[in-house]
Order: structure tokens, then C-alpha cells, then sequence
């Protein structure tokens, strides 16, 4: 049966989609929540995702763009929260850096001290202040280096520290805070070295107390260092035991080299208790110097071979521990 049209109805719907095309609805927006947080959209243009993954002062971003997350858009696939090792974590290098400051310390030591004993001479303190007024530059060189040589040894300290603290954490803090221990008494007899300088160079000194005065009281100062270095055997020798014990506890130095450091620290002590209970004992400072020879071949040994990194020490070294989860 044919269905006539009403022109009216035709009219009237003509107007109303004039209507809509002239105000048209806003688009519907259709939101699901799929799994991982991915939040999909729907509109008339298309599909467009967005990634909920990490959220950073309250803000969504993607998840190459997230500190410590996969960094897909460079190829890089790294678990998040796991930073790459870095070299100089490496036990190997810590045990090379702490060998160059072990030496670099001991060859500022000396050289300090031929420069002092070139300056000061063995003629007695009736010329010393002369003497020091004659090379106040060199003389002050002296004394920076072995300022600077108490500080390469106390970093060598912290280095040995890093390296050795798995095996013996308290033990590797008891050898820390006896070089700590050293470099003190260095410094304060080095400030004995600082007023003969003070004494020399400042002529009101001598005008004050009178030229064989002042060189008697240079003399007591030159001394009074001479004596902080005897203490300071001790320390030499007391710093060396608990390093042999952790370099034969650890295993990744020969235990010979240990045992070697340990005759050191029993040579430096012996030398030391000489010097204070009987100075006149003849070849004290010879034989002393039987224990130098343990350190020499300990520096040697972590400069060429550095420590093995294999077995149980490579594992929980703390060198070799990844960086914490952020």
C-alpha cells in the first residue's frame, strides 16, 4: 500500500536539520579503562591513547619520559630503578686510585723531608734562623708538600676503605680512623714547622729575643716536630694491622702481601718504641725501614694488578654494589 508524504512533515524536518547543522551537539566521548592504566578515547576524529604509567608532581607522562623507566625510544632496556655501574665503581680502579695516592703520599713525604734536612743542615741552631731566612721559598715548598702528602694519604685511606669494607666493615673503620689519627699528629708538628718560618722571616722576633734567642727557640720548634714524628710511628705501624688482616681476609691480594704489611706495622711499632725508650740503640732507623719494604710491594701490587673481582669479595664488595632503587 503506498504511503503518501506529508509536505508538512518534510518542511518541518528540513527545519530541524538546519537546526542541528547550525548548532551541533557536542561530540560524545566514549572512555574505557583498559588494563595497565592506558586510558582509551573515542571521538569522531579517531582513536587516541594515552599512558597513565608513572605519575610525576601530579602529572600524567609517557613512560620515556619517566626517571629510571624503559627508554624505548632509544633502544635502551633497562629495568627502572637500575642505573648502569659505573667505572670508577670498578674494584680494579678503586684499587689503582687508592695505589697512585698511597705512592703519590709517600714521595711527597720524602721529598719534604730532604728539603727540610737540606735547609736546616747539621750545623747546629746557631745559623738556623740565617740558614731558613736564605731560603724562606724553598723552605715553604717543604712544608706545603707535606701538608699536601698527609692529604693524598688520607684520601688513599678512604680509597682502601671502599675497597676492603666488605670483608671486615668494622675492622676497615678501625684502619680509617688510625690514619685519620696519623694525619692529625702530621699536621700539629707541621704548625711547630710554621713558627721557626714565623720566627725567621719576622724580624721583630729577633729584635725582641736577640739573634741567639731566636735560634735557640727555632732549634726547640725544628725539634719539637722531629718528636711529633717520632709519636707518630705508632700511628704508621697501628694503621697497618687491621689493612694485612683485611688484605689476607679478602682474598683478592695474594696473603703474602698481608703478611708482609704486617711485619711493617710490627717494624714501625718497634721503631717507634726504640726511639722512646732507648734514642742511643744504634741502627734503629736502619732497621725500621725493613717494614717500608711490605708497603712498597702492597702499592706495587695495586698499581699493576689491582684485586681480583671474581668469587664471593667481587660480589658483596661494596664498590661493585648497583646503584639504589629510586
Amino acid at each position: 500500500m503506498a504511503r503518501r508524504s506529508n509536505p508538512a512533515l518534510g518542511l518541518e524536518n528540513l527545519d530541524h536539520a538546519r537546526e542541528v547543522a547550525r548548532h551541533p551537539d557536542p561530540p560524545r566521548r566514549i572512555s574505557r579503562r583498559a588494563p595497565h592504566h592506558v586510558h582509551v578515547s573515542l571521538d569522531h576524529r579517531g582513536l587516541r591513547s594515552r599512558s597513565g604509567l608513572g605519575r610525576r608532581d601530579g602529572r600524567r607522562g609517557s613512560l620515556h619520559h619517566q626517571p629510571g623507566g624503559a627508554d624505548r625510544s632509544r633502544g635502551h632496556d633497562r629495568l627502572p630503578g637500575h642505573a648502569p655501574e659505573s667505572t670508577l665503581r670498578s674494584p680494579k680502579v678503586v684499587a689503582r686510585i687508592a695505589g697512585s695516592l698511597y705512592l703519590l703520599a709517600s714521595v711527597c713525604f720524602v721529598v719534604a723531608i730532604a728539603i727540610r734536612s737540606s735547609i736546616e743542615g747539621s750545623g747546629g741552631g746557631s745559623a738556623l734562623i740565617d740558614r731558613i731566612r736564605a731560603s724562606t721559598s724553598l723552605f715553604r715548598v717543604s712544608l706545603t708538600i707535606d701538608l699536601i702528602s698527609g692529604t693524598f694519604f688520607l684520601l688513599a685511606g678512604m680509597a682502601l676503605y671502599l675497597l676492603l669494607r666488605h670483608v671486615d666493615r668494622l675492622a676497615a673503620a678501625a684502619m680509617v680512623v688510625l690514619v685519620a689519627i696519623e694525619i692529625v699528629v702530621i699536621y700539629l708538628s707541621d704548625i711547630n714547622l710554621y713558627n721557626v718560618l714565623t720566627i725567621a722571616t719576622n724580624p721583630a722576633y729577633i729584635q725582641a729575643f736577640g739573634a741567639p734567642a731566636s735560634n735557640a727557640l727555632a732549634s726547640l720548634f725544628v725539634d719539637a716536630h722531629t718528636n711529633g714524628l717520632v709519636i707518630d710511628e705508632m700511628f704508621f705501624g697501628l694503621w697497618l694491622v687491621p689493612l694485612g688482616y683485611l688484605v689476607i681476609r679478602s682474598r683478592q691480594i695474594p696473603w703474602l702481601v698481608g703478611a708482609l704489611l704486617l711485619v711493617a706495622a710490627v717494624s714501625w711499632i718497634g721503631q717507634f718504641l726504640a726511639n722512646l725508650l732507648a734514642p742511643d740503640l744504634p741502627y734503629v732507623f736502619e732497621v725500621g725501614q725493613v717494614g717500608g719494604a711490605g708497603e712498597f710491594v702492597f702499592v706495587v701490587w695495586l698499581l699493576i694488578f689491582g684485586v681480583k673481582a671474581t668469587g664471593a669479595g667481587a660480589r658483596d664488595s661494596a664498590v661493585s654494589v648497583p646503584a639504589r632503587n629510586r
